[in-house]
């Protein structure tokens, strides 16, 4: 299965017939958020595939509710035998935006973790955050999670995609680090993946 995987920043190469062409056909687009509908719509149009998506600390405007692609926040969904768990939003810093507190989450990974005893393990889980020490930033604003950092540990997924921390941030930070049998992924921008 080929995942576009994408977040945060509107890649202008993307709207590009020749970037298509070469990237070739896509089974699935998963957005880690921080991204607008309309290109959310046209990238799920154009390369041909279903959108599953979390949305990031940013994305106000967008209405759960609406009918954009598959919200995954808070579930697992199985896609094509592709088992599938995601979580929106940032840790707290301000007022406003799509937040949750240190307990918030812990809460909210609690749960999906409970599920996972008549749903199985996911293959994959998407944030918008990265995990505690994994891709984070030492400002406020960009720090990991911890609850994802544990839900890695505990549920070993064979990947975890996330976006919130740009790689133009610092020159030091990876794009893709392993974590036992977990790879996990920045798809800042955007990243092909072959599961």
């Amino acid at each position: 299965m080929r995942i576009l995987a994408i977040s945060d920043v509107e890649e202008a190469v993307l709207y590009e017939e020749t970037k298509q062409l070469k990237l070739g056909p896509v089974d699935l687009v998963i957005s880690c958020g921080d991204l607008k509908e309309a290109y959310l719509s046209y990238i799920s149009t154009v390369y041909n595939a279903p959108l599953f998506y979390v949305r990031g600390n940013h994305d106000t405007e967008i209405d759960p509710r609406q009918p954009l692609g598959e919200n995954l926040h808070a579930r697992q969904v199985n896609y094509r035998g592709l088992k599938i768990m995601g979580f929106e939003g940032s840790p707290q810093y301000k007022q406003h935006a799509i937040q949750y507190s240190d307990r918030q989450i812990a809460f909210l990974t609690a749960k999906a973790y409970l599920k996972t005893f008549l749903l199985g393990k996911p293959d994959l889980i998407v944030a918008h955050a990265p995990p505690l020490g994994i891709h984070d930033q030492p400002d406020y604003a960009h720090r990991g999670t911890s609850a994802y950092t544990e839900l890695i540990k505990r549920l070993k997924p064979k990947y975890f995609l996330h976006g919130h921390t740009h790689l133009n941030y610092s020159r030091n930070t990876p794009r893709i680090t392993q974590v036992g049998s977990t790879t996990v992924i920045n798809v800042y921008g955007y990243y092909l993946l072959e599961v």
